[in-house]
């Protein structure tokens, strides 16, 4: 298992920025666990280190999809457009024709104060 972060990293933040594999990930907490979610938003692949963190959620920042932190379920899909929330009317033109989907989430495994991906 490869050490991505320390618990120490969130002692003033919600979330760390990290790589592993080439992938851009972001490490966050939530209660006593810590996981690591794909930096890109399944709708468009747009970046998701400036999403909100609302209780057991991610949202995202450019189209408000809503995400559960443990395990990445789609819990509402496209919903704004930059932030701005939008009628309902509008919800499938902003979702240009696709489905929704989970975003990729890991737990990771926590070793005193290393963080490690799982293999």
């Amino acid at each position: 298992m490869q050490s991505i972060a320390k618990v120490a990293d969130f002692g003033t933040v919600d979330r760390v920025k990290g790589k592993v594999g080439g992938e851009s990930y972001l490490g966050i907490q939530y209660g006593d666990d810590y996981y690591a979610i794909e930096n890109k938003c399944p709708h468009l692949g747009m970046s998701m280190s400036r999403a909100k963190i609302v209780d057991d959620e991610i949202v995202c920042p450019w189209h408000g999809s809503r995400y559960a932190i443990c395990n990445g379920e789609n819990r509402d899909w496209v919903n704004s457009f930059a932030g701005v929330p939008m009628p309902a009317w509008t919800h499938r033109l902003i979702g240009l024709g696709r489905k929704p989907s989970p975003i990729r989430t890991l737990k990771l495994v926590r070793d005193g104060d290393s963080l490690l991906w799982p293999e």
